[in-house]
């Protein structure tokens, strides 16, 4: 009974956190699309449109205010709280470390808008890829965000096989040119 109560209650808020992550990146995917298709003939396009710009400018703020709320409970203590389940690897005593999930959340809306928003340019999406992993091999070599040294190690050796694999891309994109 004891595993059953402690998985239920796990489940409950990882179930809710991760959902709500998921639905945060399919939002911002589709409200991306509609950005760069934007359409004013009719009322409904028109409508459709400025939902579509409210919904960018939800999707930008929403790591700040996930980020903000998670900071101002730090001092209270985040282990009675509902975001218990996205600071439980991470360091107790960094506020630094709070910064890993927006980094998380704000990197996958970059990643959608560069797919988006730069479909005919591979040489730029290259560059940003490259750009945003090298950032987040900084942040987590300096802040060290989880708790164990294996965590971090770990987190670090997934960023820097993502740096290597993303130095293909430039292999195939317009930089090299065809044989």
């Amino acid at each position: 009974m004891k595993v059953v109560d402690n998985l239920k209650r796990r489940m409950y808020w990882n179930l809710y956190i991760r959902l709500g992550i998921e639905e945060y990146q399919v939002i911002s995917i589709a409200c991306l699309i509609k950005l760069y298709a934007l359409d004013f003939i009719n009322v409904f396009e028109s409508f459709v449109s400025i939902v579509g710009i409210s919904g960018i400018v939800l999707v930008v703020l929403a790591p700040l205010i996930v980020w903000r709320y998670m900071y101002r409970q730090w001092d209270r203590g985040l282990s009675n709280t509902k975001v218990d389940s996205l600071t439980e690897d991470l360091q107790s005593e960094d506020k630094k470390a709070v910064l890993f999930n927006v980094m998380f959340m704000a990197r996958r809306v970059v990643i959608a808008f560069n797919i988006v928003a730069f479909t005919n340019r591979s040489y730029f999406q290259t560059q940003i890829t490259l750009l945003l992993t090298s950032f987040v091999i900084i942040y987590q070599g300096w802040v060290d965000p989880f708790s164990t040294k294996g965590r971090n190690t770990h987190e670090l050796i997934n960023e820097v096989l993502i740096l290597f694999n993303a130095y293909f891309l430039i292999v195939f994109s317009d930089f090299v040119p065809d044989p």
